[in-house]
């Protein structure tokens, strides 16, 4: 059996998906091909292109902010972007910055005007992914606390706006951290 597999928590399907897929047993060489295939490629992706893209959506969000385009128009195609980013970049790449999108995804949901402020945190959002994906100047031990700090952000945002009711992710930050000691 795969060493990863030792810690691995078989959880029964439910009746609709059973219906739905069919029910039986995999075969344990199947099983780990599939593995070897995931171990293989997992970190080992080259996310450029779309580090790329998402950077240049971004820029967009931006260019858009300063043009006075409408705000629910921005905040959209920010979290498409942002959604689109997350779920094909952190699929395959391991990398601690995915929390940065998780973070202004959840942030930009709860938001309904842009201004001054909530545009401070969507550039300085692009200048640290920019830093992180495209610069390289960034490496992950430099994530956790760039991370906290714009979760923090998030949180001086909703302190200064407090009809706006404040997204869960970024109340309870410190779940993105794993076992790490929580601060408060």
């Amino acid at each position: 059996m795969h060493e990863s597999n030792k810690h691995v928590r078989i959880m029964p399907a439910s009746r609709l998906l059973q219906a739905f897929v069919g029910t039986g047993k995999f075969r344990e060489e199947n099983i780990e091909k599939a593995q070897a295939i995931i171990d293989r490629v997992q970190g080992n992706l080259d996310i450029s292109d779309l580090a790329q893209q998402h950077m240049q959506e971004m820029s967009e969000v931006i260019s858009d902010i300063k043009a006075g385009k409408d705000a629910n128009d921005i905040i959209k195609k920010a979290t498409h972007s942002l959604v689109d980013f997350k779920s094909n970049a952190g699929m395959f790449d391991e990398g601690k910055y995915i929390n940065l999108p998780i973070l202004l995804f959840q942030w930009m949901e709860s938001i309904e005007t842009i201004d001054q402020d909530s545009t401070d945190i969507i550039e300085w959002y692009f200048l640290i992914m920019s830093k992180i994906l495209i610069e390289k100047q960034i490496s992950d031990d430099q994530v956790d606390p760039i991370t906290k700090e714009m979760a923090e952000a998030c949180k001086r945002y909703y302190a200064k706006h407090p009809e706006i009711e404040q997204a869960r992710i970024i109340d309870n930050v410190d779940t993105l951290f794993g076992d790490e000691e929580q601060t408060t």
